[in-house]
């Protein structure tokens, strides 16, 4: 069973397509930290694989950004009142079941969203990591059941894609909280919470360091078990902090919250660097 409210998000947004635009969603499979089973309200966002029934127009793309920015919308005034991360519906449409057959780099979804973002052929989480969870823990919403879908996975390139990411997306994450970083990056982390910034920087990194390690993908909760095995002790109060916030618990670290901010760039920065001999 679903968590709730993850289901009841899920239905309404589903209810909002099919109402404007009948079959248009074909198969509908939730991957992310629900498929893993380490969704946490207020914490999570629900991510999906979807496919699309017929040729889509203009008019579909309409129908599918309206229902998106509704459903960010719903979930941002909530999160205003509940002072947590805003639920939403975060993923990316193919044109054809057999798109999920090919190696992610291959494939041109025919839309992804992100937040209040909704771009045509834009490749938000298409990646080897996205098809590794769909091929192995998927949820089937809606279209065959995971056992009967052919997903392309290769343990090399999860693992290549993994340390690549390490370098393109966390290098400049962690130097734009330093301020030093793309600039819409510093702009974006400034509206953070400082416990929110730890968890994704601490256990982000962590959970990457582990899939580059054993081949599997893991959730961020236990990417922080994972990190309390691995890295040397010093790391531990920043790991902790970032378990704490992830389970809703207060954060236990005394020091400055500018000291906080300064440690995570740092283990995300040793993560990084250690990569190289992981990988090798």
């Amino acid at each position: 069973m679903l968590p709730e409210p993850a289901a009841r998000v899920v239905r309404r947004y589903l209810d909002r397509v099919d109402a404007a635009a009948p079959d248009l969603i074909q198969d509908f499979y939730l991957v992310g930290s629900i498929a893993l089973g380490g969704f946490r309200a207020g914490r999570s966002d629900i991510d999906f694989v979807a496919t699309l029934g017929e040729p889509v127009t203009a008019d579909h793309l309409k129908v599918l950004r309206r229902a998106h920015h509704r459903c960010w919308a719903d979930g941002a005034a909530k999160a205003v009142v509940t002072r947590s991360w805003p639920l939403t519906c975060n993923g990316y449409f193919l044109a054809d079941e057999a798109d999920l057959a090919r190696p992610p780099s291959e494939v041109i979804p025919v839309a992804a969203q992100v937040a209040e973002r909704f771009e045509p052929r834009a490749r938000f989480d298409v990646n080897p990591v996205s098809w590794w969870i769909l091929a192995r823990h998927g949820i089937a919403m809606r279209g065959p059941s995971i056992d009967n879908l052919t997903v392309h996975v290769d343990d090399a390139d999860l693992r290549s894609w993994t340390a690549a990411n390490l370098i393109t997306y966390w290098r400049p994450w962690a130097q734009a909280i330093t301020g030093s970083g793309p600039r819409p990056w510093v702009a974006a982390f400034r509206q953070l919470s400082i416990g929110r910034l730890v968890a994704s920087g601490v256990l982000g990194t962590a959970r990457m360091h582990a899939t580059i390690t054993t081949g599997q993908v893991i959730t961020k909760e236990r990417a922080g078990d994972y990190a309390l095995a691995t890295f040397r002790r010093r790391w531990h109060p920043i790991i902790h902090n970032a378990l704490d916030y992830w389970r809703d618990l207060p954060m236990r670290s005394r020091t400055s919250l500018l000291a906080v901010r300064t440690e995570t760039v740092a283990f995300v920065t040793h993560v990084i660097d250690s990569v190289g001999a992981v990988a090798n």
